[in-house]
């Protein structure tokens, strides 16, 4: 039987099978483009990324634009004021981010609540059978369960 890695570090070597090259630059690729969003939401900042898949195919993100900051760093036709972002556009944007800001928020403490109540699940299933508990022991698993109870 195969044993799990976990969280064992993989030693960085290039992959031997073009297929599972591709699959991985492609969940890869959608990771790094992921990360690139979230700083440009978070921070504000403006994002360029370009990267070459292993058969030399171009993939890119911008915010706002690629184009637009590519000429921006290398110099040449720095975008004009015409295309200055609207302060009502910027309000509404803002506006979005932080009501997706605040959804991510509820979302991610609602996951922390489901995992607490899974590991108290998990808990109790390693627990000896009901049957062979002290009282003692078994008013402190229903003490357990109702606080895991009020969890949810």
């Amino acid at each position: 039987m195969r044993r799990p890695n976990g969280r064992r570090r993989v030693e960085m070597t290039r992959m031997p099978n073009q297929s599972n090259l591709q699959v991985t630059f492609s969940k890869r690729r959608d990771g790094v483009f992921k990360k690139a969003t979230e700083l440009s939401t978070l921070c504000g900042a403006d994002v360029v990324i370009v990267v070459f898949s292993p058969s030399n195919k171009p993939y890119s993100y911008g915010h706002p634009s690629v184009e637009s900051i590519m000429n921006r760093f290398l110099g040449g036709n720095p975008p004009t004021d015409t295309d200055a972002p609207n302060p009502i556009v910027i309000a509404h944007q803002n506006a979005n981010t932080d009501e997706i800001n605040r959804k991510l928020n509820r979302l991610e403490i609602s996951l922390e609540r489901e995992k607490k109540y899974g590991e108290a699940l998990q808990a109790s299933r390693k627990e000896p059978p009901i049957e062979k508990l002290s009282s003692f022991d078994l008013k402190n698993m229903c003490k357990a369960l109702e606080a895991a109870d009020e969890v949810n």
